[in-house]
């Protein structure tokens, strides 16, 4: 599974308005409809509920969001950091940029901190301490077990073997 199958897979695609966590109206993989972006690549009738948005139409605003989130990610953590990171570890800190923004990101100050010092474990459990992690289930759950794997604190998995396993529910301790 490529990482953006996985971001895909965490947010399910939704074909129809609703209300996301927060009240915000949501489309698609996710698509805040409050989001410029969003909003100048949808069609009116979709904004408006009128029709469901079609996979292709998701796959397209998808196409221009999950650049921008790893855009976010290697700004938020730097980009000689960024560049310098795992490619596991990459990609879990575009996807929690996709998931919230980089301004939500930006509150995870020592999570950056851990990942900049390349202290992994405690990168970990920074994610384990927020109030995201309690709030996004088996995705925060993959992600804290992709950086405590780069920490080397438990047996080494491949990207594939953890996104397989969270794909089936399995846990992941």
């Amino acid at each position: 599974m490529t990482p953006q199958e996985l971001t895909k897979d965490f947010e399910g695609f939704v074909p129809t308005v609703y209300k996301d966590t927060v009240g915000k109206k949501t489309i698609g993989y996710g698509f805040n409809l409050d989001d410029k972006t969003v909003s100048s690549l949808l069609p009116a009738d979709v904004k408006l509920g009128k029709r469901p948005i079609t996979k292709d139409e998701a796959d397209s605003v998808f196409n221009v969001l999950y650049p921008r989130a790893r855009e976010d990610a290697r700004k938020f953590i730097g980009a000689d950091t960024f560049d310098s990171l795992a490619d596991e570890a990459k990609h879990t800190i575009t996807d929690m940029a996709y998931n919230m923004g980089y301004n939500k990101l930006t509150g995870f100050q020592r999570f950056k901190k851990a990942v900049v010092s390349g202290d992994m474990n405690i990168a970990a459990e920074e994610l384990k301490n927020s109030k995201w992690f309690a709030q996004v289930g088996r995705r925060s759950q993959f992600h804290y077990n992709t950086i405590k794997e780069l920490s080397g604190a438990t047996t080494q998995l491949s990207w594939n073997d953890i996104a397989k396993l969270a794909k089936e529910g399995k846990p992941l301790l």
